[in-house]
């Protein structure tokens, strides 16, 4: 020996003269006599106490050798501390090796230790209390670990710092630091019976399935059985790897109150994947995307007519722990319906999605033909919603998960979660145009012969995704849909009736009162006016009264062809400003949204449409705002 670096390594020379560091754990003393008993260790007198099972190592890290299992319970005691996160120890059987500092607490000789880094208990707990959830990091300060949601409890590991708390989650899957100031002491209580949504699902590796149980109990622990294969948090189970395991919902004395099955099978050919026409291209090139894991070298998107895309290029993405690859490449497509398949490399496998080629490129156009979103609306969603990586509660919506581009969370629903941007386009892309959102406005365009224009499919494609489809079933919306009239095709005098109470004036520009009308009212239509702006009026004759009144609130009797691009545009623009409330409230920037589908709808005004956009909440077409709203206006 040349010199006692520290007590894990000496500076040595070998009898050829080289000079080195070897690791202590190697080496023993040497007398002259043969010995297998190791050099005595420096000891203190602080003893420690594993808090769990906990994995021995020869070295300070997993990469080192397991040299055995330390029951939960064990005193130990330390001989050097490392690091923060490394004591060296020596056992009651006086082997000397490495443990883990998450998995030991204080002794001090009673039946509950003291924590290993200042005032903390073994049976210490800290919850959540900021709304918006919390951020856990590696440091003080440092670099984002997970973010823990509102009302998670956490196992408390030091409290010495006032600013920052050290932590662990109770499935000891992440340990960190949390700020001090959004936490608050937490006090177990006991849980009765528990059910989940869902007993096992089988996903593709790398997603995530979201299981909920019917009790809100802080005092739940989810855990997995193998964390090679699952990981859980708060009901979020990541598919690790590929195999079955179980995943534990405990109370806090590790009494199991459910038990969830997972089967994790081979990653998808692709996550995500979907086309869209190349801008300015009018001989129906599209450009087809698909976002795969970090394994995959080629793509082949192959058409249901066999016609064969390949991708070979890729562009790397990560986020978190997530890393992707995006691909992309260009091919024609022909007019109508085509399921493509997309194959990841040699294999069998594929993902599959479809794509409608519209018959005209002209966005103002309407036809009878069903549509999907166009690249406009999906940017233009994607502007309203932001970009949210991670799954995080929505405030405004009872703290539903959300992630992407404002796609809900539903419990058993199988997805993607730290999505990278172009992951979260891609899953935009393809929720629209694959979903419910564009199923509900093809219904209506098939069932009632709806002439529609691309601007308005957009429009009202950036609605539904926004409130839901029931508006399709019942609202004022689908009732002016179904009553928009083209008026060339209609011989004045015409019979027709009143759809919303109304009142009736002396002049299309106002003008006096005359009288008002209920729904339902039976009316016979004289004329007409409509400005260069789509505001439409017509002059009404009730038998006794003659006035004007606007053109959204009537429908024509008998058979009459229903093209939107007729639509009288105040009323239409006043029943969307209406949808402005959610929670009870009412909110501008979901008025500001519908002003935006407004000026997409009636005058095809992307570019005022993007939410940073210089005249995004500029009301450009004097509409007339709700009562509640008029000081937006």
């Amino acid at each position: 020996m040349v010199e006692k670096y520290n007590s894990s390594w000496y500076k040595i020379e070998t009898p050829e003269g080289v000079i080195g560091y070897l690791c202590t754990d190697y080496l023993v003393k040497y007398t002259g006599e043969e010995t297998d008993e190791p050099e005595e260790e420096e000891e203190n007198s602080e003893k420690y106490k594993t808090t769990t099972d906990v994995n021995f190592r020869s070295g300070p890290s997993t990469s080192y050798t397991k040299i055995g299992t330390v029951p939960e319970g064990t005193i130990v005691t330390l001989i050097e501390k490392y690091s923060s996160s490394w004591y060296k120890i020596k056992t009651p059987e006086g082997t000397v090796g490495y443990l883990h500092t998450d998995y030991l607490v204080k002794y001090d000789g009673s039946e509950n230790g003291s924590g290993n880094g200042g005032s903390t208990t073994n049976v210490s707990y800290m919850q959540v209390t900021a709304s918006s959830g919390l951020w856990m990091r590696d440091n003080p300060s440092g670099n984002k670990v997970t973010l823990l949601n509102y009302g998670t409890v956490l196992i408390l590991l030091d409290n010495s710092n006032p600013e920052w708390t050290r932590v662990k989650t109770t499935d000891d899957v992440y340990t960190g630091y949390v700020s001090s100031e959004y936490i608050t002491e937490y006090t177990p209580s006991s849980v009765g019976n528990v059910g989940i949504s869902s007993n096992g699902a089988t996903i593709p590796q790398y997603s995530t399935f979201y299981v909920k149980a019917d009790s809100s109990s802080s005092s739940l622990i989810w855990s997995t059985e193998d964390a090679s294969i699952a990981t859980v948090n708060s009901g979020f189970i990541y598919g690790a790897g590929i195999g079955t395991t179980n995943v534990y919902l405990k109370d806090l004395a590790g009494n199991v109150k459910a038990t969830f099955k997972i089967t994790v099978t081979t990653p998808e050919a692709a996550r995500f994947a979907y086309a869209a026409p190349v801008e300015g291209a009018e001989d129906g090139t599209y450009q087809f995307v698909a976002v795969t894991d970090n394994s995959k070298s080629s793509l082949r998107f192959v058409t249901d007519s066999g016609e064969t895309f390949t991708a070979t290029s890729y562009t790397g993405e990560s986020y978190e722990n997530n890393s992707v690859r995006v691909f992309k490449t260009t091919g024609k497509l022909s007019e109508g319906e085509h399921k493509i398949k997309v194959y990841a490399d040699n294999t069998n496998n594929y993902k599959e999605f479809t794509v409608l080629v519209s018959g005209s490129n002209d966005p103002f156009v309407s036809s009878t033909e069903e549509r999907m979103a166009s690249v406009k609306i999906v940017e233009t969603i994607a502007s309203f919603e932001g970009y949210v990586p991670s799954v995080t509660p929505d405030t405004l919506a009872y703290n539903v998960p959300t992630l992407g581009y404002g796609y809900v969370v539903y419990k058993n629903t199988i997805f993607y979660n730290h999505l990278t941007k172009s992951e979260a386009l891609a899953m935009l892309y393809q929720t629209i145009n694959e979903g419910v959102f564009t199923t509900s406005i093809n219904s209506l365009i098939d069932k009632y012969d709806i002439e529609m224009n691309q601007n308005q499919f957009d429009s009202l494609i950036s609605f539904a995704y926004n409130v839901g489809t029931a508006w399709t079933s019942s609202s004022y919306i689908r009732t002016m849909l179904l009553n928009c009239a083209d008026y060339t095709q209609i011989s004045f005098p015409a019979d027709a009736s009143v759809l919303f109470g109304t009142g009736i004036y002396t002049s299309y520009e106002g003008g006096s009162y005359v009288a008002t009308l209920t729904a339902g009212t039976d009316i016979t239509v004289l004329e007409m006016y409509v400005d260069g702006y789509q505001k439409l009026w017509y002059k009404v004759s009730t038998g006794s009264e003659e006035g004007w009144l606007r053109g959204g609130n009537i429908t024509f009797d008998g058979g009459f062809t229903r093209d939107l691009n007729y639509m009288d545009a105040q009323m239409f623009a006043y029943r969307l400003l209406e949808w402005h409330v959610a929670g009870g409230k009412c909110w501008p920037g979901l008025l500001y949204r519908r002003l935006a589908e407004a000026k997409i709808f009636l005058y095809g005004n992307y570019a005022e449409a993007s939410a940073s956009a210089p005249n995004y909440k500029y009301n450009t077409y004097k509409f007339q705002y709700p009562s509640c709203m008029s000081s937006y206006q």
